[in-house]
């Protein structure tokens, strides 16, 4: 997982200029390829039924700086073929804002197909600092 341009500027502001960031909303996105630093990489999922989902207090505790998801995340129904998903993202606002942090998700990509409701098991979801 990395962290985007945006986050790391708001973190050194609060950290050198005493400018506190401080989010009020997390969601979760999902891409087909790696989103890089701008979202510029990869494909933001934007198939019929696809929204981004609240992230927001779904991690557990950081251990030796990793935070992963310590619940289920749940998407709604796929309403049409999705795609085969291998990145996440983390965003400010679930349509448009600014995106956080993105990073690949734990295991083999997961083809999303009509009729399916994406499901990602806790712990499928890592950030890490280093």
């Amino acid at each position: 997982m990395s962290f985007t341009d945006t986050l790391e500027a708001y973190m050194l502001n609060a950290l050198c200029n005493d400018i506190p960031y401080s989010a009020t909303a997390l969601w979760i996105g999902l891409w087909i390829g790696n989103p890089g630093e701008t979202g510029s990489g990869g494909a933001e999922v934007s198939g019929s039924g696809y929204v981004r989902v609240d992230a927001y207090g779904k991690w557990g505790i950081p251990v030796l700086s990793t935070i992963v998801n310590d619940t289920v995340i749940l998407f709604p129904e796929a309403l049409n073929n999705w795609g085969s998903v291998t990145h996440f993202s983390l965003h400010t606002l679930q349509s448009g804002g600014f995106m956080l942090a993105h990073g690949p998700l734990q295991g083999a990509p997961i083809n999303i197909t009509v009729g399916s409701i994406p499901r990602f098991a806790a712990s499928s979801m890592a950030i890490t600092l280093d």
